[in-house]
This record gives structure tokens, sequence and C-alpha cells, in this order.
């Protein structure tokens, strides 16, 4: 079930291993590379030839002919979409997928190395659902892989609260958009999540002595 692909919750499934907070799957003996990756690693020993292109897929509903294609790194967004061609004008295109794609302000921005889709939507598709009050139904904590509490943060992410953003550990968010999909009040939660990361880093910092790096104050607060 998505969001498989994530590699602490890939991990858990498969070897039951918990990779802790702040640390990466080599510290539990893991590695994780997919297939393109794999791929790409194969070219390279064999040619000398570094990552030069990426398979994209196009997709969305102000796009003409959906298809995978082959795009060399660098290339432009509106070259892409030429290629594949627009049904109608589009009105929000993503670098990414339909969950955890990220709006890109104009078609000149270029194919990237960990581009994997490219989207484009008509402007019914653009709009964003009306946002009503929570209506604390627990739908985003059921379906959070990292079994976050989603309404907890909300809460403290409106009362500027750096300590219990620590405590709520909104930094292991994985910005998936599982909660999103889930949530009947269309709550913006992976937007709340990453404004709130920035704003947790700025309450350990100031509440960190000097001599010591930010993630070793455990509990949080001035002493």
């Amino acid at each position: 079930m998505y969001p498989q692909g994530g590699e602490k919750v890939l991990i858990y499934n498969t070897t039951g291993r918990i990779v802790p907070e702040g640390k990466l799957p080599l510290d539990v003996g893991v590695v994780i590379l997919n297939v393109t990756t794999l791929a790409a690693l194969e070219n390279y020993v064999e040619t000398g030839m570094p990552l030069v292109e990426k398979v994209v897929t196009v997709d969305g509903s102000a796009v003409a002919e959906p298809k995978n294609v082959i795009v060399p790194i660098g290339t432009p967004l509106e070259d892409v979409f030429a290629y594949c061609g627009f049904a109608c004008e589009p009105k929000k295109v993503l670098y990414g997928g339909p969950m955890m794609g990220i709006a890109v302000p104009n078609l000149s921005v270029p194919i990237l190395k960990n581009t994997n889709a490219v989207l484009a939507f008509d402007e019914y598709d653009a709009v964003l659902p009306e946002e009503t009050p929570c209506i604390r139904c627990g739908s985003c904590v059921d379906k959070c892989p990292m079994r976050l509490n989603p309404p907890a943060i909300a809460k403290a992410f409106k009362q500027n609260d750096g300590e219990a953003l620590y405590k709520y550990r909104v930094n292991l968010c994985m910005e998936c958009g599982a909660c999103v999909f889930a949530c009947p009040a269309n709550q913006p939660i992976v937007q709340r999540h990453r404004l709130a990361k920035p704003m947790l880093r700025a309450w350990q910092l100031a509440n960190t002595p000097k001599d010591k790096p930010a993630e070793a104050n455990a509990k949080g607060g001035k002493k």
C-alpha cells in the first residue's frame, strides 16, 4: 500500500528493522537502490557514461497524449509537454506525482535527475477544494505511515510551539500526502508540516547550547 516506497516504511515492512530518528538506512545495515539507479550504475560501470537522461511519466488532464518518455536531463518542461501535446491550456503543472508533486512556476524549469513525473492539469483539476474546519475524525492519524498526529501538530504550529512540534515529531513527516487524501475537511496538512519543520529547527537552535548540535537537545528547553 502507498507509500510503500518510502525508505523507512519499506525497510520496516521487509526486514522488521526500524531506522532511528536522524539516522540513515545504512545505520541498520540496509542499502536501498531502485531499479533505475541500478541500471544507471551498470551503464556507468560498463561505458563510463554518467546519468544524462531520465524516464519521465507525462500525464494529467491537460495532456493530450500521456506517456512515458526518455528525456535528457536539463530539458525544459515546455519541450517535454510539446512532445506529448496539450489538450487544453494547463492551469497547474507539478514536478512529481499527484500525492507528492510540487507546483512549478512556469514551463521553463528543467527536468532534473530526480524528476520521475510531470503532471499538467486543466482548470477543473487545478482548483484546490475548499478547506473546512477539522472534525477530529482521526482519518489522518489512521493513514499516516509514520504514526504521527496531524491535529496535535496543527495546534502546535498555530501556537508557534517548537517544544510541542518536537514532541509530536513533525520532522518525521515524509510528506507522502496520505493524510490529505484521507481528510474529509480538505485540510492542507502537508503544507502545514512543511512550514512547521523550519519552525522546529529554529526552536532547536535557540534552545541548544552553542557547543552541542541541535539534535542533542532531546528534551528541549533551556536549562
